[in-house]
């Protein structure tokens, strides 16, 4: 469950000040994975959620939260891969580490009866990189 790639680098300099953390989680111990995870481990990737802390925000989202609109997909898309990206956290596309966001969807827009979706949203960047040019921006949702 340790915060790793780009998702992990963004976790981790988002709260790091706050919660007394290095602000790369490859440095963090044992102990700072689970105090990080029990007070922002809402949002990770996997079926767990590791204190109340955590369970309380991810509920909280989940009353928060509207799915993304079918219709205008494209620009809600965009303005959450622009504040994705202003946080500056680097990465590699040659290792395929991409940027990335979480959305919700309306699974119903796919299959009726899904309900809503938690979707991971990779994305490239504005730059003129074969590797942007090629990707060319979003994938279907």
């Amino acid at each position: 469950m340790r915060p790793r790639g780009y998702m992990g680098r963004q976790l981790a300099r988002a709260g790091h000040r706050r919660l007394d953390t290095a602000d790369a989680p490859d440095v963090w111990s044992d102990d700072d994975i689970l105090f990080v995870l029990s007070q922002e481990g809402g949002e990770m990737s996997g079926d767990l959620i590791v204190g109340a802390a955590a369970c309380e925000t991810w509920l909280e989202d989940r009353t928060r939260s509207e799915p993304l609109p079918e219709r205008g997909l494209g620009e809600a898309c965009c303005r959450l891969a622009d504040a994705s990206v202003a946080a500056g956290i680097p990465g590699s596309s040659a290792a395929g580490e991409f940027p990335k966001f979480t959305a919700m969807r309306d699974g119903a827009e796919q299959d009726a009866g899904s309900g809503t979706l938690r979707v991971i949203v990779k994305f490239s960047g504005k730059d003129d990189s074969a590797t942007v040019k090629t990707l060319g921006g979003f994938a279907r949702l």
